[in-house]
């Protein structure tokens, strides 16, 4: 996927009217940013349960299964830090930025949450700690799919640095998982390392939502067994405007 930020379209600028669906995550933000900064301060993530509710979540659930049913996704790729691509087996990845009305018009639960998002947050974050600098007009955004036996993510960082040679200024990744009714027993748990060496595991139950540092919190997606139930998330990259702000060296 491009792992660099992109530019945000402003649906406004569409020649076909578009009545976007208000999520509430302004709102929705307000409620947890200060819970959020402590657990990103302490532990260097933060995880809610319950974020937008069920309706919401059950919407971008079917939006997204629509989605790989007619063909939107593509087969996902990491990159080690020697630039090489590979394969994630049975993972598979679409990137929506609402440039068309072809999108909005299949997926209009999807793309108004990542607008309210990225209109909102990057701002909320500013005002926390200006120094952070975060870009109020690009992001990065990845809708992925985990099908089954034993797809899965392995260990890494989000944000080494770089990428083949050009600054990759992700700061902040904000995950929002859509798997109603997902038990322990279907895998795909978000394992993550604290700054003490300390693992943990979260299910990706859904409207669950998982915020970290993207260039230091070191994790990995375990096995997701159960191909009659694909694990869904929607990820999206603040990205800040100062090179500065990106820690080098970032654990492996």
């Amino acid at each position: 996927f491009n792992r660099h930020a992109r530019r945000m379209c402003d649906t406004a600028q569409n020649e076909r009217r578009i009545i976007i669906p208000d999520l509430g995550v302004e709102g929705k933000l307000n409620e947890i940013i200060g819970e959020t900064w402590v657990g990103l301060q302490t532990k260097g993530y933060y995880t809610k349960e319950g974020f937008l509710g069920s309706d919401v979540c059950k919407n971008m659930r079917v939006e997204s299964e629509s989605l790989f049913l007619k063909g939107k996704f593509f087969q996902s790729q990491s990159l080690t830090s020697s630039g090489r691509h590979f394969n994630k087996p049975g993972v598979h990845a679409c990137e929506l930025d609402g440039s068309s009305y072809e999108e909005w018009e299949m997926a209009p639960h999807l793309l108004a949450y990542t607008r309210e998002v990225v209109l909102t947050l990057p701002s909320m974050m500013n005002n926390l700690q200006p120094s952070l600098n975060m870009s109020t007009r690009l992001y990065g955004t990845k809708l992925a799919v985990a099908t089954g036996n034993g797809s899965k993510y392995p260990r890494h960082v989000d944000n080494n640095g770089e990428v083949l040679g050009e600054p990759d200024l992700r700061k902040l990744t904000f995950i929002y998982y859509m798997n109603p009714g997902w038990t322990p027993g279907n895998g795909g748990a978000l394992r993550v390392w604290d700054r003490e060496g300390e693992c943990t595991d979260t299910y990706p139950d859904g409207d669950r939502l998982f915020v970290f540092w993207s260039d230091s919190l070191v994790h990995e997606v375990l096995a997701n067994e159960d191909p009659n139930f694909p694990r869904y998330a929607l990820t999206l990259w603040l990205v800040t405007e100062d090179k500065n702000m990106i820690q080098a060296n970032a654990p492996q």
